[in-house]
């Protein structure tokens, strides 16, 4: 077998997969508020306030780039903003 045909595959095929979108999110939880990332398993952190999660929060989006999500306390989205280049 010729070396240059065997297993030739087109550059155009070799297409690499976009990186999987990260979300930082801000959801009310009993008498608090969780930061987490939807790539992470367990959570950033809980707070008393939701303005100091919502600091945290939008902090980590704009240091890594992503998006922001932040919910009211009744399970709507409030705010929901990309800090994506």
């Amino acid at each position: 077998m010729n070396r240059k045909t065997k297993n030739t595959i087109p550059k155009i095929a070799k297409k690499k997969s976009a990186p999987a979108t990260q979300v930082q999110y801000v959801f009310p939880i009993g008498n608090g508020w969780l930061v987490k990332n939807s790539a992470k398993a367990k959570f950033t952190v809980i707070t008393d306030n939701k303005r100091e999660a919502v600091t945290i929060a939008r902090n980590i989006a704009r240091l890594k780039h992503i998006e922001l999500i932040v919910y009211y306390k009744n399970g709507n989205i409030q705010e929901k903003v990309s800090y994506a280049l």
